[in-house]
């Protein structure tokens, strides 16, 4: 599979730098092989960003490395829509047609600009709620929403916790 060697530079977007300073997180390149992301984090939660070409579409983890448990961007906008905490129809009307930036993804520029921001929102609004409890809070319910997230949180993939130590360490 191709991806995108130089993820790196989505740090660079202006509504990502905001998001990292804003919630006092680092970004950095990892690297597995022929596969390269970025991570965003600040232990234990990270958030990973793989840009794919064959896949023609984003892929965002938010893990905690505590808990070894993880949600997909899907499901972090499903959650934060249900939640309140993002309106549909603002996402919606955001645009990033024509914006230079747009040339950092693989294809579909302005749908991964898209997919990227409205992921970041939802983590974003997320954060605060689960506090100490990190995902464990959706899964055990212990930051209380009207419904069941326990569904949308999984357990880590076996070696993933691995590869992001092992990338936190060499930066």
């Amino acid at each position: 599979m191709i991806s995108n060697d130089n993820i790196v530079q989505i740090a660079r977007i202006p509504f990502v730098s905001e998001f990292l300073l804003k919630n006092e997180m680092k970004a950095l390149a990892c690297t597995e092989g022929e596969d390269h992301s970025l991570i965003i984090y600040r232990a234990p939660i990270i958030i990973e960003i793989f840009d794919a070409l064959i896949d023609n579409c984003l892929q965002i983890m938010l893990s905690d490395l505590d808990q070894t448990l993880s949600v997909s961007c899907g499901s972090l906008l499903h959650i934060s829509f249900a939640l309140g905490l993002q309106d549909k129809k603002v996402i919606r009307q955001t645009s990033f047609k024509n914006m230079p930036e747009n040339a950092i993804f693989l294809s579909s520029g302005s749908e991964k600009m898209h997919n990227l921001y409205s992921t970041l929102q939802a983590v974003d609004r997320l954060l605060p709620l689960l506090q100490a409890n990190g995902l464990n809070a959706m899964r055990d319910r212990s930051f209380r929403p009207p419904f069941d997230l326990s569904q949308s949180i999984h357990s880590m993939q076996p070696g993933l916790k691995g590869k992001y130590m092992q990338c936190m360490e060499n930066c």
